[in-house]
């Protein structure tokens, strides 16, 4: 598993629901994947 992927996946228990970011990312990418909203 990636480093962005496991930061998005704690992200996704600690409830964050949506991610704000430029969307050239790895983690923003990788939230993407685990159906975070995402608001580049």
């Amino acid at each position: 598993m990636k480093a962005a992927a496991v930061v998005a996946d704690i992200l996704k228990r600690e409830g964050v629901q949506c991610l704000i970011g430029y969307p050239v990312n790895p983690v923003i990418e990788a939230a993407a994947e685990a159906d975070f909203s995402i608001f580049p």
